[in-house]
């Protein structure tokens, strides 16, 4: 991963790959539930006539839902052409590799996460890449 979309979850910074994002949506349109999904999944929306499976973040995390809106949709697809979205409440950016150290996170007893990334200048940015391979 050289370029990450860097994003808000309860007021910290997460990341996922920019090759795995399709693209950011606005979200306004309804969510529908669907019975029989795993867990985390909110229900299905369309998205130009699309449909979007939506992935509630704070229940795939399994941490507490502080966010008081989820106004973006960041949209990804996967090998097979489906498209999967995560709400969020805000975007940073886009981060490149290069500016920051990557470690691993054998400390993390997850698989939803790949690794944290601490930024080379002195700011105390620390960034979580989210691992969606098992739902993408």
């Amino acid at each position: 991963m050289n370029e990450f979309l860097i994003f808000y979850v309860n007021g910290h910074k997460y990341c996922v790959g920019l090759n795995n994002v399709q693209e950011i949506v606005i979200l306004n349109n309804k969510i529908s539930p669907i019975v029989g999904m795993a867990s985390f999944f909110e229900g299905m929306t369309l998205v130009r006539d699309r449909t979007v499976r939506v992935v509630n973040i704070h229940k795939y995390l399994e941490i507490k839902d502080e966010d008081k809106e989820k106004s973006f949709l960041i949209i990804l697809r996967n090998d097979n052409d489906k498209l999967y979205g995560i709400q969020i409440n805000g975007i940073q950016g886009i981060g490149k590799e290069e500016d920051y150290t990557s470690q691993q996170v054998a400390f993390v007893k997850s698989n939803k996460v790949k690794k944290v990334y601490v930024k080379k200048e002195e700011t105390n940015e620390i960034i979580t890449e989210i691992n969606f391979d098992e739902i993408l």
